[in-house]
């Protein structure tokens, strides 16, 4: 649907739109303040189409104003941020009001990030917000109370207060029927916040329906500028970067404004019920509602950023005032303006804002979620957002990324979602998601942040014996994941999935190995069976990161053996009964466990013969013996004594020798040769728990070989029938206790956190362009023209 405001925008309107802008580009002197005549005449009521407004030559004005007469440039803003606080006092039921707002909020969309970029600017949003300016709107005149309250809260909080009233203004942003006197209604009012909620969901319940064209495209044109107000950390270098002492989500996510619940409400709820089928109408995701859509992601995207935010606990009163430097900046411009127009602002930043609670009250209220039927509703919401764009053809709104962040922050916040989760069984149709984006972006490094949190999720939900148990359930591959076909259970795919990752020639991925690795040995204690095609991956994974060339190429390679025979020892002594996959190619491929046997008990030739050498790089073979389909085929069931006894590989990697200068196997970016020491290597190799699988290989290898030479058995199929009805009772040593590693998020999360959802961000929203073009430090751009 096209916006009212954009269809008539294209006409004479939108010819002589930025007229005002453009003259002021050309001035060298400041223009008061109290200049009503001019600057009201600065943003037209007439409409102004966005790509205009967004467009290189509006940037280019705004940064000439910004170095010609910045004073000007700073009273554009004020004058603008008086005109949206002037909006929430007036009806806005005419529609020339209507477009004088959006025209505002679209200038100013494009105005802050240019501020933004340029730090002198930052203490200008923390000056006190005039007093005193009359500000107009059609249809009727507003002056703005002179002297009324001494303590002018910020500039910033003026205009974030302003925008969030804005998103709940009748026959503006919320739909009219809703509200029983329109007439005698004002948006600042004390009224029930049941009207105004977008959506049914959680909460109250609400009257609110379909949205208009008009209604969509001032919500998308508020929520957009509240992403741009929130967006100040791209513009700090990550090494000094402190997403929680941002003043602007401090107070989105305080709960100061009488309409946080609400607004809260209103995003959530949004997201979670969006209807793919177009409104319940036949047909109807033939023709999405694109407007829409929209809204659906710009509520996500403010969900993602207001979730995560953790303020520090004793913030600073307010930002710093920079000295501007070479030419003027904001607090000159400031000091100007208030010595030269006499206009109530502040020469320096004043106390903090109004605001006083440090805590995040949207995460305190979504961990307050308790009502059984309110977790249905957030499980049957996330698991439509993630699984419908994987297996539907329409054009769907992306937030898969949305989805899996609340996930993973529900459930670490909500112990009482996360019960609900395991309990009712749902977890799985979550998690599926999750592994096929884990799988799908491993070699993505643009979304390796969101691999990062897919990983965490897992890690939470493998501490959790109810998730464990649940993988025993077999897996119908409704999403088709690229793994090597299997039939098994969902613990069989979490094993490959985890294998992809672990093989991937990725150095982004090395710091989630050990994560992975606690992931698998997690669960491994409840997996009742692993599928032959699992089993194999295991081993690999063993023979991989067991061979004295990756173990002595580092000096903490070795930490990844121990999870790996922790998962082998928790399969054998707690679920030996149904894993004779695993015992199978544990046995065919012994070899390399008594290599690990032989450096363990006499390592010294092994560790002379590498401790000189330059550290190999392991290039693997994908998949080399992993057969299409596994059943009983005359190729893959066939086995005959001397592969027994020479235990060859089912699956294959080359070595190749490191060139110089080249970064070593799981120690990118290390610089100093690691030299192994036979000190280093007592350390740990007397910890390696290898007796069940000794006690294994020592009972069953005989017997299997004698079975081969005394019945001629020749058929995978019949050894695996003689392991699974074997036993060990009484053989293995007795099971330690289980082991269940968690995650614990660390302080500098929260800056790789907002490093990668700008990101994100940055690119979702180039039409229109709402950071490109400004120096952005958080992160590398990387042009591909």
């Amino acid at each position: 649907f096209a916006s009212p405001i954009d269809q008539s925008g294209m006409g004479q309107g939108a010819s002589a739109g930025m007229g005002p802008l453009e003259s002021l580009v050309k001035m060298d002197e400041p223009v008061s303040i109290q200049d009503s005549e001019f600057w009201e005449n600065i943003i037209p009521s007439t409409p102004l189409p966005s790509e205009k407004v967004f467009s290189p030559a509006t940037q280019g004005g705004i940064r000439t104003i910004k170095a010609k007469c910045p004073k000007n440039l700073a009273t554009l803003v004020r004058r603008s941020v008086l005109k949206l606080q002037a909006a929430t006092r007036s009806k806005l039921q005419y529609k020339p009001a209507q477009v004088q707002v959006i025209n505002t909020v679209r200038l100013l969309t494009k105005v802050i990030p240019n501020m933004f970029e340029d730090p002198a600017w930052d203490g200008f949003w923390w000056t006190s917000t005039p007093l005193g300016v009359i500000t107009t709107l059609p249809g009727e005149k507003v002056l703005l109370p002179v002297g009324a309250n001494k303590s002018q809260p910020p500039l910033a909080y003026t205009l974030l207060d302003a925008l969030v009233h804005l998103l709940f203004v009748p026959n503006f942003t919320v739909e009219a029927s809703a509200f029983a006197a329109v007439s005698a209604f004002n948006c600042t009012a004390d009224m029930p916040g049941e009207p105004f909620i977008w959506a049914n969901g959680l909460g109250p319940e609400t009257k609110q329906g379909a949205p208009t064209a008009l209604t969509a495209t001032s919500r998308n044109d508020i929520l957009r500028l509240l992403l741009v107000c929130s967006s100040h950390v791209v513009y700090e270098p990550a090494v000094t970067a402190r997403p929680g002492e941002d003043g602007w989500l401090r107070y989105l996510t305080s709960g100061a404004h009488p309409k946080s619940t609400t607004l809260y409400y209103s995003l959530v709820n949004t997201l979670l019920t969006y209807d793919s089928v177009g409104w319940g109408l036949p047909f109807g995701s033939w023709f999405p509602d694109v407007e829409h859509q929209a809204t659906v992601e710009a509520c996500g995207d403010l969900i993602a950023l207001f979730i995560d935010f953790e303020a520090t606990p004793e913030p600073a009163l307010a930002p710093s005032l920079p000295q501007p430097t070479g030419e003027e900046g904001g607090d000159a411009a400031a000091r100007r303006e208030a010595s030269s127009d006499g206009a109530a602002t502040a020469a320096a930043a004043p106390p903090p804002p109004s605001v006083t609670r440090s805590m995040n009250a949207f995460m305190l209220w979504m961990s307050s979620i308790t009502s059984d039927k309110e977790y249905a509703l957030i499980v049957k919401g996330m698991v439509d957002l993630v699984t419908l764009p994987l297996t539907s053809t329409n054009k769907l709104p992306v937030v898969e990324h949305v989805v899996i962040i609340m996930l993973w922050r529900l459930i670490d916040r909500n112990e009482g979602f996360l019960a609900f989760l395991l309990k009712g069984g749902d977890v799985l149709k979550l998690i599926v998601p999750v592994m096929y984006y884990m799988h799908k972006y491993r070699q993505d490094n643009g979304q390796i942040g969101l691999v990062h949190i897919c990983v965490y999720i897992l890690l939470i939900l493998s501490g959790k014996r109810n998730f464990a148990v649940r993988l025993n359930k077999a897996y119908d591959p409704e999403i088709r994941i690229p793994v090597p076909s299997f039939e098994g259970s969902h613990g069989d795919l979490l094993i490959l999935v985890v294998h992809a990752l672990l093989i991937t020639k990725n150095p982004l991925l090395a710091p989630l190995y050990e994560c992975l690795h606690t992931v698998v040995v997690n669960v491994s204690p409840y997996l009742k069976t692993v599928s032959l095609v699992g089993a194999n991956k295991l081993v690999h994974l063993f023979e991989t990161f067991s061979s004295p060339r990756y173990l002595f190429a580092a000096e903490n390679n070795h930490r990844l053996i121990f999870f790996l025979i922790e998962t082998f020892n928790n399969l054998i002594q707690y679920q030996f009964e149904g894993n004779q996959h695993l015992v199978y190619v544990i046995i065919r491929r012994r070899k390399i466990f008594t290599r690990l046997m032989g450096i363990a008990s006499s390592p010294y030739a092994e560790l002379g013969d590498t401790a000189t050498a330059a550290p190999p790089q392991v290039v693997f073979d994908p998949e080399t013996a992993v057969p299409p389909k596994h059943g009983p085929t005359a190729e893959t069931n066939k086995i005959v004594r001397s592969s027994l006894q020479q235990n060859e590989s089912t699956e294959h990697y080359s070595v190749s020798p490191q060139k110089e200068g080249q970064q070593r196997e799981g120690q990118a970016g290390n610089a100093d040769k690691f030299v192994p020491t036979r000190e280093w290597l007592e350390t740990w190799r007397s910890k390696l728990d290898l007796e069940p699988i000794q006690r294994l290989l020592h009972v069953l290898v005989p017997q299997v070989e004698k079975l081969c030479a005394d019945k001629g058995v020749t058929d995978e199929a019949d050894i695996l029938e003689f392991l699974k009805n074997g036993t060990m009772v009484g053989l293995l040593p007795v099971p330690h206790r289980i082991l269940i590693r968690k995650h614990q998020s660390v302080p500098y999360c929260t800056v790789w956190y907002a490093s990668f959802m700008m990101g994100v961000l940055y690119l979702r929203y180039m039409d229109p362009p709402l950071w490109h073009g400004t120096t952005v430090r958080l992160f590398r751009v990387k042009s591909l023209q």
